[in-house]
């Protein structure tokens, strides 16, 4: 089919054609920053962990213009990955940005001393984050440029505020009010979490401490990347103490549990409802078919694109499909194409 042209206006895609290879462990980390960095005009590629990173940034030709560089990582960290990109001669030169939840001083002398030229906070604020990779490319920040926007709305404690969540304007302002993307992202929050308390409860019981602590530093960042910050500052709590040898038990796992459930819930009661959605005619037949054939093809490409046709999709009644676009959709945010491609090819044949 034709190429989609998404439509956004040239001038708020501050990032046009930059090249990004994002390293990031976290799918749900690298589903965000990928999307909002694509809404910008970058070309991604994802690294799911520091080796990863490293081939990747090594063995690109052209080099990319910038490495994006999660610090915490299970296989190697963020510093070791880039002391490894540095020691490669064409690589002294290519800007690596810092991604890190603790931006304590001495984190960021760590993250220079390591040959990474700037480091931003977590979670991600996109106005911020653009301002950091135009400088670090060599490309001025455009008319839009200037001081990065101040943090000083982002969420500080909930102890403080009482706040189970925090306000929607403040969450969709970090994610450059991009309601689509927060939206998707939400989505797929509630069973990563899950999956993670799973793995919590089973390395508690096993007093694997230091798994464990990952546990719950990995629930931390994603709760405040979504704005559940009552649950992100548990989770903080919790992994201060397995650091520090202590048992986590079956009090705060239910704890922690009851938070989860009040903080999706309120989450999702907050967005504004999806009444407009659906106003659209059913596709006729052909071209049902003929979006399915071009999703799959992104698909088989592994590009990020099929969300946007999966998306299209979603904004027509489906009947009797819609259960399985919104898998396909769900599978495509969380990168596992493989599984997209199999229901996409279920639907064809169904169709066929």
């Amino acid at each position: 089919g034709a190429e989609r042209q998404i439509a956004q206006p040239v001038s708020t895609r501050r990032l046009g054609g930059m090249r990004i290879l994002l390293v990031e462990d976290n799918a749900l980390n690298r589903q965000v920053a990928s999307e909002l960095l694509q809404e910008e005009g970058a070309r991604i590629s994802l690294a799911e962990g520091g080796l990863s990173g490293v081939s990747q940034a090594v063995g690109a030709d052209p080099l990319f213009d910038i490495v994006i560089m999660d610090v915490q990582m299970p296989d190697i960290d963020g510093l070791e990955a880039t002391r490894r990109i540095r020691a490669d001669p064409r690589c002294r030169s290519l800007p690596i940005l810092a991604m890190t939840a603790n931006a304590s001083q001495s984190d960021r002398a760590a993250c220079l001393a390591a040959g990474m030229n700037d480091h931003v906070g977590k979670p991600i604020d996109i106005d911020e984050l653009v301002l950091k990779l135009l400088e670090l490319s060599g490309r001025e920040a455009g008319a839009g440029g200037g001081p990065p926007p101040a943090r000083e709305d982002l969420p500080r404690d909930a102890a403080e505020t009482g706040e189970l969540v925090e306000s929607l304007p403040s969450r969709l302002r970090r994610f450059g009010n991009k309601l689509r993307v927060y939206r998707a992202a939400l989505s797929t929050f509630r069973p990563e979490c899950d999956a993670l308390l799973t793995g919590i409860a089973e390395n508690g019981r096993l007093g694997a401490q230091p798994e464990l602590a990952s546990g719950l530093h990995t629930l931390k960042g994603l709760s405040v990347t979504l704005g559940a910050q009552a649950l992100s500052q548990q989770a903080a709590a919790l992994e201060k103490r397995a650091r520090a040898g202590e048992a986590i038990g079956g009090e705060d796992l239910e704890r922690l549990r009851g938070l989860l459930d009040d903080s999706v819930a309120q989450l999702f009661d907050s967005l504004p409802a999806e009444e407009a959605r659906k106003a659209s005619k059913p596709l006729p037949a052909a071209d049902w078919l003929e979006q399915l054939r071009d999703i799959l093809a992104l698909l088989e490409d592994s590009n990020l694109a099929a969300i946007d046709l999966v998306d299209g999709l979603l904004d027509r009644p489906l009947s009797g499909q819609e259960d399985s676009v919104r898998e396909v959709a769900a599978c495509v945010q969380r990168l596992q194409f493989e599984q997209a491609i199999v229901i996409v090819r279920e639907l064809l044949a169904e169709a066929g």
